[in-house]
């Protein structure tokens, strides 16, 4: 089954902005890992991002902005962005120094099409999602249940 997400618009400067719009993703591709609802003590902001490239968006993964994609990495949805370890010995120094190092591992990814943007989660509105996430957290469930 597939849920639609209202993400939140991201303004950080002429060259660094994304309109607000609604993605679409599989519950599958949807993480339960941590998740916080608006209402409750939230002291170290988390929330729920949705990284994508390009071609759309990828998952949907709940932690801090600063730490999102190590958490997504170390779920294993950052595939698409892993660089050889092949590849990544053959670069050198500076563009090494270029690439991202994620995830407990600490593995190599080349970030040039990513993006994050974070969902908006009001109570009004996202009655269903937020449903749905309340349902996970008491199921002990890894994703999205519906």
């Amino acid at each position: 089954m597939k849920t639609k997400l209202n993400l939140l618009p991201v303004d950080l400067g002429p060259f660094n902005c994304r309109p607000a719009y609604v993605a679409e993703l599989d519950d599958e591709r949807i993480h339960a890992n941590h998740v916080v609802m608006p209402w409750e003590f939230n002291p170290h902001n988390v929330g729920l991002f949705v990284i994508g490239h390009e071609f759309g968006p990828l998952c949907a993964v709940w932690g801090s902005e600063h730490k999102i994609l190590d958490i997504a990495c170390d779920l294993g949805e950052m595939d698409c962005f892993a660089i050889p370890p092949d590849d990544y010995a053959a670069m050198d120094e500076s563009e090494q120094d270029d690439c991202a190092t994620l995830g407990n591992a600490s593995e190599p990814f080349n970030l040039d099409h990513c993006w994050i943007q974070r969902v908006r989660l009001d109570e009004s509105l996202d009655c269903r999602l937020l449903c749905g996430f309340a349902e996970s957290r008491a199921d002990n469930a890894t994703t999205l249940c519906r």
